[in-house]
């Protein structure tokens, strides 16, 4: 089956190469946007999304000055406008990241996106490169620029942009879509050796979980299915819109490591997964085999990863002293997923 569906319905969606970061957040996603007057950005609107961007800052990287952060975003954007000679500049809401704005460029429509440089978040220079990196496969979004050692990028507009989760596929369909999608992307190989690039462990918060620790431990490197590749690290229905005909894969986090451990549309799936305990073993195996083998990847090495990485995500939020309802729930799911791969 091809990367391509045809007789799509139409639905309702914010047709912006938007999204980025993990789905389980407080930011809407729809597509608030303003524009440019051609001397500058309308400022309430485009200050309230850097004040809700530097909200999420705040509490990725320790440490981190939002104000200050916000500023420099600005400025960049600013220079970027310019130089690029950009104008119908659009603030698209809905990442929890970068800033992300919809422009023309010479009458041709573009994303600009900015990236906050600040102690920790230097790996997301690594957008621009992943996505040159995998041009020639065909499944990315079209790198046309890039300033500020890669925390700048000019990419291309995907359209109409539909995203995967609302084109009314089932579970099953879209998880396929994605091992094929992730196939082509691992068929790369592994980032060059000069890439100082994460892996795909979870954090030494999660790692110290003695579960996460034993499970890590099985999955070491040595066990010839590892097969090392440039990850997508985000991979996941909304970081998968349609262009024209064909889907195409946008917002890499960029990983190096085993290619089983791109696992985030399973994790992303456990959204849907039955709160009843009977059969649920069944169901989070079907999804594991048919997302592993459209990746051409080993279905029990895949359910290793997913069982491990939720477990990790999951006493995250187990640990946080505040969690919203939206983040307990998806806990929780998490769990189940991971309870179900383990029978």
């Amino acid at each position: 089956m091809s990367d391509r569906i045809d007789g799509l319905r139409e639905v309702d969606q914010d047709q912006a190469t938007a999204p980025d970061e993990h789905p389980r957040t407080d930011c809407p996603r729809g597509g608030s946007r303003t524009f440019v007057d051609g001397q500058g950005f309308t400022r309430l609107h485009f200050d309230g999304e850097l004040r809700r961007l530097g909200s999420h800052w705040a509490r990725f990287w320790a440490g981190c000055d939002p104000l200050s952060a916000a500023d420099e975003v600005r400025a960049r954007l600013d220079a970027a406008v310019a130089a690029w000679d950009l104008d119908g500049v659009e603030v698209l809401a809905g990442g929890v990241v970068a800033l992300v704005c919809g422009a023309r460029r010479h009458g041709e429509p573009v994303v600009v996106k900015v990236h906050p440089r600040v102690a920790g978040s230097e790996a997301l220079r690594f957008e621009g490169d992943a996505l040159t990196f995998w041009a020639h496969t065909g499944a990315v979004a079209g790198l046309y620029d890039r300033r500020d050692d890669g925390f700048t990028v000019l990419l291309e507009r995907l359209m109409p942009g539909r995203r995967l989760e609302g084109v009314g596929l089932g579970v099953v369909e879209c998880l396929s879509q994605m091992g094929r999608l992730a196939a082509r992307l691992h068929s790369a190989g592994p980032p060059p050796a000069d890439w100082d690039l994460p892996g795909p462990a979870p954090g030494p918060t999660a790692c110290a979980h003695p579960v996460v620790r034993a499970a890590l431990d099985r999955l070491g490197d040595a066990d010839p299915r590892c097969h090392e590749a440039l990850l997508h690290g985000d991979l996941h229905a909304r970081n998968v819109l349609l262009h024209g005909t064909a889907w195409r894969v946008i917002d890499p986090h960029g990983q190096r490591g085993d290619r089983h451990a791109e696992v985030w549309p399973l994790l992303e799936a456990s959204a849907a997964f039955p709160a009843q305990r009977s059969g649920d073993g069944r169901l989070a195996w079907t999804w594991v085999e048919a997302y592993a083998g459209a990746a051409e990847m080993d279905a029990e090495r895949v359910a290793a990863w997913a069982r491990l990485l939720a477990r990790a995500q999951a006493y995250g939020y187990d640990a946080r002293t505040q969690c919203d309802e939206e983040e307990r729930a998806w806990a929780a799911s998490l769990h189940r997923l991971a309870d179900a791969l383990s029978r």
